[in-house]
């Protein structure tokens, strides 16, 4: 239920209807987080998100070059990357 949310999220932010703010990003990334709390989620499932980012960021880089569209999806890589490596310290912190 969270990652079609999540997505639909990221494409609004993608489309514009935001005006780029960071009002998306703490939104989605406050729910991503709360989820994670509650589920006891592990890091793999950040890191499969950052990878989807990354590979759509490249992958739109090639038609419209440096634009506010490849900017946005660097900077949700970015977020969900950083979570996935603080989440893989706790997990090995832990065992």
């Amino acid at each position: 239920m969270l990652l079609p949310l999540l997505f639909g999220v990221v494409f609004l932010d993608f489309a514009g209807i935001f005006g780029y703010s960071d009002f998306a990003f703490v939104c989605a990334f406050s729910l991503y987080i709360l989820f994670f709390v509650i589920q006891k989620g592990t890091s793999r499932t950040s890191f499969i998100l950052s990878l989807f980012f990354l590979i759509i960021m490249g992958l739109s880089y090639i038609p419209t070059g440096f634009g506010s569209l490849t900017e946005r999806m660097g900077e949700w890589f970015y977020l969900f990357f950083v979570f996935g490596l603080l989440q893989y310290t706790k997990e090995a912190w832990h065992t």
